[in-house]
């Protein structure tokens, strides 16, 4: 397997490549430049062609947002912030604290905040009802 945990085989020139692609190239044609192979049925190893796409870089990053397979929130390697700051940050920001001083005390940039205030960020968080 590779890094990314595809499949992988060695062709009988030694030259190496990911069993999906190969698959879809027997099966279907080549693939054409700047495309790739998408699985439809989101199991990386799976090399069934009625399971593989041609499709962008973008539309496969479209897929992953859609199926739930991206991080979000606190799963995010990059995250500061917590799914229970959420909460406390939008009742800050009803409270006309500024966005400057919420980030400091969250220890986060005034973006942010901006971003959450704007609905741009964290929009898995649903307020209380």
């Amino acid at each position: 397997m590779s890094r990314g945990r595809y499949g992988m085989i060695t062709r009988d020139d030694g030259s190496k490549g990911s069993a999906h692609r190969w698959s879809y190239v027997n099966f279907h044609g080549p693939v054409p430049d700047g495309m790739l192979v998408r699985h439809t049925c989101d199991n990386k190893v799976c090399v069934n062609p009625a399971h593989l796409e041609i499709g962008t870089k973008s539309d496969n990053g479209i897929d992953a947002s859609e199926r739930g397979q991206l991080p979000r929130g606190s799963r995010h390697h990059f995250s500061v912030l917590t799914e229970a700051d959420i909460p406390a940050i939008r009742a800050q920001l009803r409270d006309g604290i500024s966005e400057t001083q919420i980030a400091a005390d969250f220890g986060v940039g005034r973006s942010a905040i901006n971003h959450i205030r704007r609905g741009k960020s964290w929009t898995h968080i649903k307020e209380a009802s």
